[in-house]
Protein backbone atom coordinates (compact mmCIF):
# COMPACT_ATOMS: atom_id res chain seq x y z
CA UNK A 1 0.00 0.00 0.00
CA UNK A 2 1.40 3.10 -0.56
CA UNK A 3 1.86 5.96 2.01
CA UNK A 4 -0.82 8.71 2.71
CA UNK A 5 0.19 12.11 2.55
CA UNK A 6 -1.78 14.73 4.73
CA UNK A 7 -2.86 18.16 3.25
CA UNK A 8 -3.58 21.39 4.85
CA UNK A 9 -7.49 20.90 4.49
CA UNK A 10 -6.81 18.06 7.09
CA UNK A 11 -7.71 15.43 4.02
CA UNK A 12 -5.45 11.98 3.08
CA UNK A 13 -4.16 12.01 -0.46
CA UNK A 14 -3.52 8.67 -1.28
CA UNK A 15 -1.90 8.21 -4.96
CA UNK A 16 -3.75 6.17 -7.01
CA UNK A 17 -2.40 5.92 -10.49
CA UNK A 18 -0.63 8.60 -12.65
CA UNK A 19 -3.09 11.37 -12.79
CA UNK A 20 -5.36 10.04 -10.19
CA UNK A 21 -5.50 10.36 -6.42
CA UNK A 22 -7.97 9.07 -3.39
CA UNK A 23 -8.89 11.57 -1.28
CA UNK A 24 -10.68 10.75 2.01
CA UNK A 25 -11.53 12.73 5.73
CA UNK A 26 -9.21 11.64 8.99
CA UNK A 27 -10.06 8.95 10.75
CA UNK A 28 -11.41 6.79 7.93
CA UNK A 29 -7.83 5.23 7.35
CA UNK A 30 -8.82 1.77 9.08
CA UNK A 31 -11.45 1.39 6.37
CA UNK A 32 -8.32 1.32 4.02
CA UNK A 33 -7.55 -2.57 4.32
CA UNK A 34 -11.32 -3.24 3.42
CA UNK A 35 -11.13 -0.99 0.12
CA UNK A 36 -8.23 -1.64 -0.99
CA UNK A 37 -9.13 -5.30 -2.75
CA UNK A 38 -11.78 -3.28 -4.68
CA UNK A 39 -9.69 -0.58 -5.51
CA UNK A 40 -6.79 -2.76 -7.06
CA UNK A 41 -9.33 -4.16 -9.19
CA UNK A 42 -10.03 -0.23 -10.16
CA UNK A 43 -6.64 0.24 -10.47
CA UNK A 44 -5.93 -2.97 -12.97
CA UNK A 45 -9.10 -1.86 -15.07
CA UNK A 46 -7.12 1.44 -15.50
CA UNK A 47 -3.81 0.35 -15.90
CA UNK A 48 -5.20 -2.00 -19.02
CA UNK A 49 -6.74 0.63 -20.31
CA UNK A 50 -3.58 2.49 -21.13
CA UNK A 51 -1.98 -0.76 -22.54
CA UNK A 52 -1.05 -0.37 -26.22
CA UNK A 53 -0.85 -4.11 -27.29
CA UNK A 54 -2.88 -4.44 -30.63
CA UNK A 55 -5.88 -6.82 -30.18
CA UNK A 56 -4.69 -8.09 -33.47
CA UNK A 57 -1.26 -8.31 -32.51
CA UNK A 58 -1.73 -10.04 -29.42
CA UNK A 59 -3.91 -12.77 -30.74
CA UNK A 60 -1.06 -13.97 -33.07
CA UNK A 61 1.20 -13.79 -30.10
CA UNK A 62 -1.05 -16.31 -28.38
CA UNK A 63 -1.21 -18.77 -31.03
CA UNK A 64 2.58 -18.06 -31.55
CA UNK A 65 2.69 -19.30 -28.05
CA UNK A 66 0.66 -22.38 -28.10
CA UNK A 67 2.22 -23.74 -31.13
CA UNK A 68 5.47 -23.49 -29.73
CA UNK A 69 4.02 -25.29 -26.57
CA UNK A 70 2.82 -27.93 -28.01
CA UNK A 71 3.24 -31.27 -30.35
CA UNK A 72 0.39 -30.01 -32.95
CA UNK A 73 1.19 -32.08 -36.56
CA UNK A 74 1.46 -29.75 -39.46
CA UNK A 75 -1.88 -29.70 -40.41
CA UNK A 76 -3.26 -29.12 -37.09
CA UNK A 77 -1.02 -26.48 -36.62
CA UNK A 78 -2.52 -25.31 -40.15
CA UNK A 79 -5.99 -24.81 -38.94
CA UNK A 80 -5.76 -23.15 -36.02
CA UNK A 81 -3.77 -20.51 -37.43
CA UNK A 82 -6.53 -20.42 -40.24
CA UNK A 83 -9.46 -20.02 -37.44
CA UNK A 84 -7.30 -17.66 -35.42
CA UNK A 85 -7.23 -15.30 -38.56
CA UNK A 86 -11.02 -15.75 -39.07
CA UNK A 87 -11.40 -14.27 -35.17
CA UNK A 88 -8.52 -11.75 -35.72
CA UNK A 89 -10.55 -9.90 -38.51
CA UNK A 90 -13.62 -10.22 -37.33
CA UNK A 91 -12.83 -8.60 -33.96
CA UNK A 92 -10.02 -5.76 -35.70
CA UNK A 93 -11.42 -5.13 -39.50
CA UNK A 94 -13.80 -2.30 -38.54
CA UNK A 95 -11.13 -1.33 -36.02
CA UNK A 96 -7.75 -2.24 -36.73
CA UNK A 97 -6.03 -0.19 -34.30
CA UNK A 98 -8.43 -1.99 -31.46
CA UNK A 99 -6.17 -2.60 -28.22
CA UNK A 100 -6.18 -5.71 -26.17
CA UNK A 101 -7.79 -4.40 -23.16
CA UNK A 102 -11.06 -3.78 -24.97
CA UNK A 103 -12.06 -6.98 -25.28
CA UNK A 104 -15.39 -7.51 -23.67
CA UNK A 105 -18.83 -9.56 -23.66
CA UNK A 106 -19.69 -7.64 -26.90
CA UNK A 107 -16.91 -9.56 -28.65
CA UNK A 108 -18.88 -12.79 -27.43
CA UNK A 109 -21.85 -11.42 -29.10
CA UNK A 110 -20.46 -10.92 -32.59
CA UNK A 111 -18.27 -13.94 -32.73
CA UNK A 112 -21.51 -15.82 -31.70
CA UNK A 113 -23.97 -14.15 -34.14
CA UNK A 114 -21.58 -13.42 -36.89
CA UNK A 115 -18.70 -16.17 -36.93
CA UNK A 116 -20.94 -18.74 -38.38
CA UNK A 117 -20.85 -16.27 -42.12
CA UNK A 118 -17.35 -16.61 -42.27
CA UNK A 119 -17.14 -20.72 -41.96
CA UNK A 120 -16.85 -22.17 -45.26
CA UNK A 121 -20.41 -22.79 -46.66
CA UNK A 122 -19.62 -26.25 -47.71
CA UNK A 123 -19.85 -27.43 -44.01
CA UNK A 124 -23.14 -28.06 -42.82
CA UNK A 125 -24.74 -29.48 -40.12
CA UNK A 126 -23.48 -30.85 -37.47
CA UNK A 127 -20.10 -30.78 -39.14
CA UNK A 128 -20.79 -26.35 -39.10
CA UNK A 129 -21.74 -26.69 -35.03
CA UNK A 130 -18.93 -28.73 -34.50
CA UNK A 131 -16.38 -25.93 -36.26
CA UNK A 132 -18.14 -23.18 -34.59
CA UNK A 133 -17.38 -24.71 -31.11
CA UNK A 134 -13.94 -25.23 -32.17
CA UNK A 135 -14.06 -21.88 -33.30
CA UNK A 136 -15.41 -20.74 -29.50
CA UNK A 137 -12.83 -22.90 -27.73
CA UNK A 138 -9.55 -20.80 -29.31
CA UNK A 139 -11.72 -17.47 -28.82
CA UNK A 140 -11.71 -18.81 -24.89
CA UNK A 141 -8.32 -19.68 -24.51
CA UNK A 142 -7.09 -16.21 -26.67
CA UNK A 143 -9.19 -14.15 -23.99
CA UNK A 144 -7.87 -16.64 -20.97
CA UNK A 145 -4.67 -15.61 -21.79
CA UNK A 146 -5.49 -11.79 -22.14
CA UNK A 147 -6.79 -12.39 -18.22
CA UNK A 148 -3.85 -13.98 -17.38
CA UNK A 149 -1.10 -11.93 -18.44
CA UNK A 150 -3.19 -8.57 -16.85
CA UNK A 151 -4.63 -6.86 -20.14
CA UNK A 152 -7.95 -7.25 -18.97
CA UNK A 153 -10.26 -7.18 -15.72
CA UNK A 154 -12.97 -9.88 -16.71
CA UNK A 155 -13.20 -13.17 -17.81
CA UNK A 156 -14.60 -14.06 -20.40
CA UNK A 157 -16.11 -17.21 -22.10
CA UNK A 158 -18.21 -18.63 -24.44
CA UNK A 159 -20.42 -21.75 -23.76
CA UNK A 160 -19.41 -24.27 -26.06
CA UNK A 161 -18.82 -28.16 -26.13
CA UNK A 162 -15.80 -29.52 -25.17
CA UNK A 163 -13.52 -30.96 -27.65
CA UNK A 164 -14.72 -34.01 -28.94
CA UNK A 165 -12.06 -37.06 -28.57
CA UNK A 166 -11.00 -39.51 -30.81
CA UNK A 167 -12.96 -42.18 -30.83
CA UNK A 168 -11.01 -45.48 -29.44
CA UNK A 169 -9.10 -47.38 -31.97
CA UNK A 170 -10.17 -51.60 -32.50
CA UNK A 171 -7.80 -53.60 -33.18
CA UNK A 172 -8.41 -56.47 -36.22
CA UNK A 173 -9.63 -59.72 -35.28
CA UNK A 174 -7.96 -62.82 -37.18
CA UNK A 175 -11.30 -62.96 -38.74
CA UNK A 176 -10.86 -59.30 -40.06
CA UNK A 177 -7.03 -59.57 -40.75
CA UNK A 178 -7.62 -62.87 -43.25
CA UNK A 179 -10.37 -60.72 -45.22
CA UNK A 180 -7.36 -57.79 -45.20
CA UNK A 181 -4.70 -59.75 -46.81
CA UNK A 182 -7.56 -61.61 -49.12
CA UNK A 183 -8.22 -58.53 -51.02
CA UNK A 184 -6.85 -57.61 -54.74
CA UNK A 185 -3.67 -56.61 -53.60
CA UNK A 186 -2.82 -60.15 -51.72
CA UNK A 187 -3.83 -62.32 -54.92
CA UNK A 188 -1.52 -64.45 -56.75
CA UNK A 189 -0.92 -62.05 -59.90
CA UNK A 190 1.27 -65.10 -61.55
CA UNK A 191 -1.36 -67.31 -62.25
CA UNK A 192 -4.42 -64.44 -62.13
CA UNK A 193 -4.99 -62.03 -64.83
CA UNK A 194 -7.55 -59.98 -63.12
CA UNK A 195 -7.19 -55.93 -63.78
CA UNK A 196 -7.63 -53.43 -61.32
CA UNK A 197 -8.27 -49.61 -62.03
CA UNK A 198 -5.88 -48.90 -58.99
CA UNK A 199 -2.29 -48.50 -59.30
CA UNK A 200 -0.34 -51.05 -58.06
CA UNK A 201 2.01 -49.31 -55.99
CA UNK A 202 4.88 -51.06 -53.76
CA UNK A 203 3.35 -49.37 -50.59
CA UNK A 204 -0.18 -50.88 -50.89
CA UNK A 205 1.70 -54.26 -50.72
CA UNK A 206 3.88 -53.76 -47.92
CA UNK A 207 2.13 -51.04 -45.48
CA UNK A 208 -0.53 -53.49 -44.12
CA UNK A 209 2.20 -56.38 -42.77
CA UNK A 210 4.51 -53.69 -41.36
CA UNK A 211 1.98 -52.25 -40.06
CA UNK A 212 1.05 -55.46 -38.28
CA UNK A 213 4.34 -57.15 -37.50
CA UNK A 214 6.00 -53.67 -36.46
CA UNK A 215 3.31 -51.36 -34.89
CA UNK A 216 5.05 -48.20 -36.56
CA UNK A 217 2.85 -45.25 -37.34
CA UNK A 218 1.85 -45.30 -40.60
CA UNK A 219 3.87 -41.99 -41.36
CA UNK A 220 7.01 -43.61 -39.43
CA UNK A 221 6.45 -46.19 -42.10
CA UNK A 222 6.07 -44.06 -44.98
CA UNK A 223 9.27 -42.22 -44.63
CA UNK A 224 11.41 -44.98 -44.34
CA UNK A 225 15.12 -44.59 -46.37
CA UNK A 226 16.51 -47.30 -47.64
CA UNK A 227 19.23 -47.08 -45.46
CA UNK A 228 17.05 -47.31 -42.40
CA UNK A 229 17.10 -51.15 -42.66
CA UNK A 230 20.34 -52.62 -41.98
CA UNK A 231 21.46 -55.86 -40.36
CA UNK A 232 23.09 -54.51 -36.82
CA UNK A 233 26.49 -55.90 -35.24
CA UNK A 234 23.99 -59.14 -33.86
CA UNK A 235 23.14 -60.33 -36.63
CA UNK A 236 19.60 -58.71 -36.57
CA UNK A 237 18.09 -57.25 -39.41
CA UNK A 238 16.13 -54.06 -37.84
CA UNK A 239 14.38 -51.33 -39.61
CA UNK A 240 14.79 -47.72 -37.95
CA UNK A 241 13.04 -45.68 -37.25
CA UNK A 242 14.33 -42.18 -36.92
CA UNK A 243 14.19 -38.42 -37.84
CA UNK A 244 17.39 -38.42 -39.89
CA UNK A 245 17.31 -36.52 -43.55
CA UNK A 246 14.98 -34.36 -45.10
CA UNK A 247 11.40 -34.14 -44.58
CA UNK A 248 11.56 -36.57 -41.77
CA UNK A 249 9.98 -36.30 -38.41
CA UNK A 250 8.79 -37.91 -35.52
CA UNK A 251 6.11 -37.73 -32.81
CA UNK A 252 7.93 -37.57 -30.00
CA UNK A 253 11.89 -37.84 -29.05
CA UNK A 254 10.56 -41.49 -27.70
CA UNK A 255 9.44 -42.32 -30.88
CA UNK A 256 13.20 -43.13 -32.13
CA UNK A 257 13.71 -47.02 -31.98
CA UNK A 258 14.88 -50.31 -34.05
CA UNK A 259 12.14 -52.65 -34.47
CA UNK A 260 13.96 -56.55 -35.65
CA UNK A 261 12.20 -57.46 -38.83
CA UNK A 262 9.32 -60.57 -37.89
CA UNK A 263 10.73 -63.91 -40.05
CA UNK A 264 7.15 -63.17 -41.25
CA UNK A 265 8.00 -60.12 -42.85
CA UNK A 266 11.24 -61.84 -44.19
CA UNK A 267 8.87 -65.06 -45.60
CA UNK A 268 6.78 -62.24 -47.60
CA UNK A 269 10.05 -61.76 -49.81
CA UNK A 270 10.73 -57.90 -47.53
CA UNK A 271 14.36 -58.35 -47.92
CA UNK A 272 14.21 -59.44 -51.51
CA UNK A 273 11.96 -56.04 -52.13
CA UNK A 274 14.58 -54.55 -50.19
CA UNK A 275 17.61 -55.51 -52.41
CA UNK A 276 15.73 -54.51 -55.58
CA UNK A 277 15.06 -50.92 -54.26
CA UNK A 278 18.63 -50.48 -53.64
CA UNK A 279 19.98 -51.32 -56.88
CA UNK A 280 17.60 -48.96 -58.43
CA UNK A 281 18.84 -45.99 -56.02
CA UNK A 282 20.65 -44.94 -52.99
CA UNK A 283 20.84 -45.41 -49.35
CA UNK A 284 19.00 -42.06 -49.06
CA UNK A 285 16.80 -43.24 -50.86
CA UNK A 286 12.82 -43.55 -49.99
CA UNK A 287 11.71 -47.26 -49.40
CA UNK A 288 8.64 -46.09 -50.97
CA UNK A 289 9.53 -43.82 -53.78
CA UNK A 290 5.77 -43.08 -55.15
CA UNK A 291 5.12 -41.64 -52.05
CA UNK A 292 5.38 -37.78 -52.16
CA UNK A 293 5.85 -35.43 -49.69
CA UNK A 294 3.34 -32.48 -48.11
CA UNK A 295 4.38 -30.15 -45.47
CA UNK A 296 0.94 -30.80 -44.21
CA UNK A 297 0.64 -34.75 -43.91
CA UNK A 298 4.18 -35.62 -44.90
CA UNK A 299 4.25 -38.74 -46.75
CA UNK A 300 1.28 -40.38 -45.40
CA UNK A 301 -1.66 -38.64 -46.78
CA UNK A 302 -2.08 -41.03 -50.29
CA UNK A 303 -1.92 -44.22 -47.65
CA UNK A 304 -4.01 -42.91 -45.44
CA UNK A 305 -7.21 -42.21 -47.80
CA UNK A 306 -6.31 -45.38 -49.46
CA UNK A 307 -6.44 -47.59 -46.77
CA UNK A 308 -9.58 -45.70 -44.42
CA UNK A 309 -10.93 -43.43 -47.00
CA UNK A 310 -12.20 -40.08 -46.81
CA UNK A 311 -14.59 -41.35 -44.71
CA UNK A 312 -16.01 -44.75 -42.26
CA UNK A 313 -15.42 -48.15 -44.72
CA UNK A 314 -14.82 -46.21 -47.81
CA UNK A 315 -11.42 -47.15 -48.61
CA UNK A 316 -9.47 -50.83 -48.82
CA UNK A 317 -9.68 -51.92 -45.32
CA UNK A 318 -14.10 -51.57 -45.47
CA UNK A 319 -14.10 -53.18 -48.52
CA UNK A 320 -12.99 -56.13 -47.60
CA UNK A 321 -15.17 -56.63 -44.60
CA UNK A 322 -18.59 -54.70 -43.71
CA UNK A 323 -18.07 -54.56 -40.02
CA UNK A 324 -14.92 -52.77 -40.84
CA UNK A 325 -17.33 -49.74 -42.20
CA UNK A 326 -17.86 -48.27 -38.94
CA UNK A 327 -15.74 -45.70 -36.34
CA UNK A 328 -12.84 -47.45 -34.50
CA UNK A 329 -11.19 -49.70 -37.47
CA UNK A 330 -8.38 -47.70 -39.46
CA UNK A 331 -4.81 -48.48 -40.25
CA UNK A 332 -3.89 -47.27 -37.07
CA UNK A 333 -5.62 -50.70 -36.18
CA UNK A 334 -2.81 -52.51 -36.87
CA UNK A 335 -0.51 -50.96 -34.49
CA UNK A 336 -3.04 -51.56 -31.73
CA UNK A 337 -3.42 -55.11 -32.75
CA UNK A 338 0.47 -55.12 -32.50
CA UNK A 339 0.13 -54.14 -28.72
CA UNK A 340 -3.03 -56.23 -27.33
CA UNK A 341 -1.57 -59.18 -28.99
CA UNK A 342 2.06 -58.58 -27.56
CA UNK A 343 0.22 -58.03 -23.81
CA UNK A 344 -1.65 -61.27 -24.33
CA UNK A 345 1.38 -63.39 -24.80
CA UNK A 346 2.84 -62.43 -21.75
CA UNK A 347 5.38 -59.62 -23.20
CA UNK A 348 5.80 -57.20 -20.09
CA UNK A 349 4.51 -53.37 -20.63
CA UNK A 350 7.38 -51.47 -20.94
CA UNK A 351 8.84 -53.38 -23.55
CA UNK A 352 5.67 -53.28 -25.97
CA UNK A 353 6.03 -49.51 -25.05
CA UNK A 354 9.56 -48.79 -25.98
CA UNK A 355 8.44 -51.02 -29.02
CA UNK A 356 5.77 -48.71 -30.31
CA UNK A 357 7.91 -45.14 -29.22
CA UNK A 358 5.91 -44.62 -26.62
CA UNK A 359 9.48 -44.73 -23.76
CA UNK A 360 13.06 -45.17 -24.08
CA UNK A 361 14.39 -48.24 -22.02
CA UNK A 362 17.95 -48.64 -21.50
CA UNK A 363 18.95 -52.06 -23.20
CA UNK A 364 21.03 -52.92 -20.15
CA UNK A 365 17.57 -52.73 -17.69
CA UNK A 366 15.95 -54.36 -20.36
CA UNK A 367 18.35 -57.20 -20.89
CA UNK A 368 18.88 -57.76 -16.73
CA UNK A 369 17.00 -60.85 -16.81
CA UNK A 370 18.51 -62.17 -20.07
CA UNK A 371 22.24 -61.96 -18.86
CA UNK A 372 24.43 -62.00 -22.28
CA UNK A 373 21.45 -61.22 -24.45
CA UNK A 374 21.71 -58.48 -26.66
CA UNK A 375 19.28 -56.18 -26.77
CA UNK A 376 17.73 -56.85 -30.58
CA UNK A 377 18.14 -60.32 -29.80
CA UNK A 378 15.65 -59.83 -26.98
CA UNK A 379 13.38 -57.71 -28.99
CA UNK A 380 13.13 -60.02 -31.64
CA UNK A 381 12.36 -62.80 -29.42
CA UNK A 382 9.55 -61.08 -27.99
CA UNK A 383 7.97 -60.34 -31.37
CA UNK A 384 8.21 -63.82 -32.62
CA UNK A 385 7.08 -65.35 -29.09
CA UNK A 386 3.98 -62.28 -29.06
CA UNK A 387 3.31 -62.10 -32.66
CA UNK A 388 1.42 -65.51 -32.48
CA UNK A 389 -1.18 -65.33 -35.65
CA UNK A 390 -3.25 -68.16 -36.50
CA UNK A 391 -4.40 -67.19 -39.63
CA UNK A 392 -2.98 -68.42 -43.08
CA UNK A 393 -0.29 -65.81 -44.26
CA UNK A 394 1.56 -68.55 -46.67
CA UNK A 395 0.17 -67.09 -49.85
CA UNK A 396 1.69 -63.27 -49.22
CA UNK A 397 4.35 -62.80 -51.38
CA UNK A 398 6.20 -60.11 -53.09
CA UNK A 399 6.61 -61.98 -55.87
CA UNK A 400 3.04 -62.90 -56.61
CA UNK A 401 2.41 -58.97 -56.52
CA UNK A 402 5.23 -58.24 -58.69
CA UNK A 403 3.93 -59.06 -61.94
CA UNK A 404 1.09 -56.51 -61.33
CA UNK A 405 3.98 -54.11 -59.96
CA UNK A 406 5.71 -54.24 -63.27
CA UNK A 407 2.87 -53.97 -65.40
CA UNK A 408 1.76 -51.00 -63.77
CA UNK A 409 4.71 -49.09 -64.21
CA UNK A 410 4.51 -45.53 -66.22
CA UNK A 411 1.31 -46.59 -67.02
CA UNK A 412 -1.06 -43.39 -68.15
CA UNK A 413 -3.52 -42.38 -65.51
CA UNK A 414 -6.16 -40.49 -68.52
CA UNK A 415 -9.36 -42.02 -68.32
CA UNK A 416 -8.53 -43.91 -64.64
CA UNK A 417 -10.47 -43.10 -61.04
CA UNK A 418 -7.38 -42.47 -59.51
CA UNK A 419 -6.55 -43.60 -56.50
Amino acid sequence: MQSAISTPQSLVRLPFIDGIIVEFQPGYEHLLNEIWEPLTSVRSVLNTRQNPILLSDYIDSVIDRRLRESSAAPKHQKQIRSRATKINKLLTELSPSRKTSSLSQNDIYTLTHQLHHRIDKARAGNSQGETLHAYYRLFNYIAESAYQDGLIALQLKIPCKEARRQGATHPFSEHHLADLFSGWIYQNYNIDSHKTNQNADSWKFWLLPLGLFTGARLNELCQLRLGDIFTDTHGVTVISINNHGSNKSLKTANSIRNIPIHPKLMDMGFIQFHQEQLKISSQNGLLFPELKYNVEHRYSRTPSRFFSGKGYGLGYIGSTNDSLKQAGWSYRSLRRTFAESLKDNGVPSSSIAALLGHVQIDAKTASAHYIGTPHSLLQQRMLVDGLRLTIDLNHIHWNNFKPLFESHKHRKTRGRVPN
